[in-house]
C-alpha cells in the first residue's frame, strides 16, 4: 500500500480532504507512517488468537482513518488477513 493512499485516507478522515486542501503533511508525514508500521506488531496467543502490540498514537490515526478500532478485542488471524484485505481494497477505490 502506498503512503500516499494511507495520507489521503487521513486527510479525508479529518475534514481536509472536502476543502480540497491535499497538503501530505498536514494528517501524519510519509516518515512518521513509515515509522508507524515499522513498530506495529501482533503477539500469537493460543487457539489461533493475536493481540495487538505497540500500538502509538500514529498507528492509532493510521487504523481511525480506516474505521479499525485494534483495542476492541483481540483478533484471529482470519480477522487480522480481511482487515489486510480491507486496507488493500481501499487502494483501488
Amino acid at each position: 500500500m502506498s503512503i500516499r493512499l494511507i495520507q489521503d485516507r487521513i486527510l479525508m478522515k479529518d475534514g481536509y480532504a472536502k476543502s480540497g486542501i491535499k497538503d501530505w503533511e498536514t494528517g501524519l508525514s510519509a516518515d512518521r507512517i513509515k515509522k508507524a508500521l515499522e513498530y506495529f506488531m501482533a503477539d500469537a496467543l493460543p487457539c489461533g488468537y493475536y493481540r495487538l502490540t505497540k500500538i502509538t498514537d500514529d498507528l492509532a490515526k493510521i487504523f481511525d482513518a480506516f474505521g479499525i478500532d485494534p483495542a476492541l478485542r483481540i483478533p484471529t488471524e482470519s480477522e487480522i488477513r480481511q482487515l489486510k484485505y480491507q486496507i488493500d481494497k481501499t487502494a483501488f477505490m
